[in-house]
């Protein structure tokens, strides 16, 4: 066996390393060059969310930015972006009708980049994917949606804040996800398959997130990300010259019970069942109308564990009958912050907000405040909210007054002395303007998202009320129907369930087989009530 020299290995080694470099090379090459031509030639099939909007919003191709023109960029959820009353009535919208009276002269754009669902991760790639067509003003309205499953996975798992990245900064990525994607929807599902099956996102971190609640502490991790987040933003628009306001987050306080309340302080069995017999002795007085007994149970339970959600929400509605107004509202917001499925930003994102704000010189727009001086007693309630977070269509004017007026102050877009505000007021008084138009819709879904809100709380009598009223108005929002009959049943009215099930599944078998397919307790009590049917049909013929 003849061992190999020192230089026939070297050879050898260097032509080893030559080939693996040669590869590399190749390689890189090779999806650089498919990078390039797919960013060329398939540009158009790689757009993500916040070029289609940009696109609608100032043209396809977009032209170049005109001589005096100002872009505004609106990035947020569903409040930014107007559900659940269409962008019609949205911030974006109300902007775009007040500036031509405020400022007569000047060539402004609003472009809404604002979606359901969206959070301070995707505010981050929208504030990017934007920067090419020459922004000059950012607004953000981001906050509500940081705890919800799909966006708590970002945080948690790193492949799918990868691949997320990796969507928005490569086009040939972007373009073989989509390409994939599709190929496997029509696998699946075929070439007629449910559109909401795209969401996987959501179906894999309910798995993840079974129960979608959090205890504080996982809260102040999710409050903590946000930061993070949001001084990215800050630190990337002010680096590339983009100015930049942020809105505070307003919630409905007295509206909307807590979503779920937990004891987070460790109680012995001993203390658990003190506070337990404290608490029911409050709803006993609250029932019975004694309120200032009520709050005097409450305030007992209180002293043995304060975590409570529901607690504090139900001594907040006893104070408030009392006229004890300011007591009231602390508990109401107590409530919210305590609530485990917080689908209302907390105190502790507006402190962020406040502080983000302070440290960078950034334009902080109190929506909060606004909203509490429109409020009786300083308690935002129904009057400005559909449900629990999303405005009405005169809450949203508030809004935009609160932005246009921040905006003056600030000498953002105009000097504070160019702004026309008499002009302004005397458009919003004229009623045949098509924009000032609200479609019966707006109400329904006032009743819809409460009634889905009180479904997922358990409050099922009022979720009967609310949807039979809702569909009403929109008569075309069908799975109303499913939650309708679900209610039925956990009140134990079988027949009226079955009943209620069976209208639906006439009304449209597609979705009615959707809506199950998508919640399972629907499916089960459905499945009751069927054999409930079915036994008593028999028990008739014997």
């Amino acid at each position: 066996m003849r061992y190999l020299s020192r230089t026939e290995a070297e050879i050898i080694m260097g032509k080893i390393l030559g080939n693996i470099g040669v590869m590399l090379l190749s390689t890189t090459l090779f999806f650089g060059t498919a990078e390039v031509l797919v960013s060329i030639i398939k540009a158009d099939k790689v757009r993500n969310y916040y070029d289609d909007q940009t696109l609608k919003a100032l043209g396809d191709p977009v032209p170049k930015k005109a001589d005096g023109e100002y872009r505004i960029y609106i990035f947020g959820g569903s409040s930014a972006y107007g559900f659940p009353v269409s962008e019609r009535y949205s911030i974006t919208a109300w902007l775009r009708t007040s500036f031509p009276y405020l400022l007569k002269d000047r060539n402004i754009k609003v472009i809404n980049g604002g979606w359901p669902g969206k959070a301070s991760y995707h505010v981050i790639e929208g504030v990017r994917a934007a920067m090419k067509y020459d922004p000059d003003l950012y607004i953000i309205y981001a906050g509500h949606n940081e705890f919800t499953a799909s966006n708590r996975i970002y945080r948690d798992n790193k492949l799918y804040w990868f691949n997320m990245q990796m969507q928005f900064r490569s086009a040939l990525y972007k373009y073989l996800t989509v390409r994939f994607n599709r190929l496997r929807r029509k696998m699946i599902y075929g070439s007629s398959g449910h559109p909401e099956k795209e969401y996987r996102e959501e179906a894999i971190a309910k798995k993840v997130y079974p129960e979608i609640e959090v205890s504080s502490a996982e809260y102040a991790e999710i409050v903590s990300q946000y930061k993070s987040n949001m001084e990215n933003v800050i630190r990337y628009a002010q680096r590339h010259g983009v100015d930049l306001v942020m809105l505070t987050m307003p919630s409905n306080l007295k509206g909307v019970p807590p979503g779920s309340s937990r004891h987070e302080t460790e109680l012995d069995d001993l203390a658990l069942k003190r506070w337990e017999k404290a608490y029911a002795k409050g709803r006993e007085f609250e029932d019975a109308g004694d309120h200032a007994k009520a709050v005097i149970a409450y305030n007992k339970a209180i002293e043995i564990d304060p975590t409570y959600a529901e607690l504090h929400y139900r001594l907040a509605i006893a104070l408030e009958v009392l006229g004890r107004f300011e007591n009231a509202k602390k508990e109401y917001l107590l409530a919210k912050d305590l609530d485990a499925r917080p689908w209302r930003a907390k105190s502790a994102v507006n402190e962020v907000i406040a502080e983000l704000g302070r440290e960078f010189d950034v334009p902080v727009v109190e929506i909060v405040k606004a909203f509490e001086k429109l409020s009786p007693h300083g308690i935002p309630g129904g009057s400005l909210f559909i449900d629990n977070v999303h405005p009405t269509v005169e809450a949203q004017q508030v809004i935009t007054d609160e932005i246009l007026g921040t905006l003056a102050r600030r000498n953002l877009v105009a000097r504070s002395g160019e702004w026309d505000w008499q002009a302004v007021t005397a458009a919003r008084a004229d009623k045949d303007n098509e924009i000032w138009k609200v479609d019966g819709s707006v109400n329904a879904y006032r009743y819809i998202l409460r009634g889905l809100h009180l479904w997922e709380q358990g409050r099922y009598d009022q979720v009967i009320e609310d949807l039979e009223t809702g569909l009403k108005l929109m008569p075309d929002f069908l799975e109303s129907y499913g939650f309708i009959a679900d209610s039925y049943w956990q009140l134990g009215e079988s027949a009226r369930a079955l009943e209620t099930y069976e209208l639906f599944q006439r009304k449209d078998p597609k979705i009615f087989e959707f809506t199950l397919e998508r919640y399972p307790n629907l499916e089960h009590s459905y499945s009751q009530s069927l054999d409930v049917g079915q036994a008593l049909v028999r028990a008739t013929k014997q």
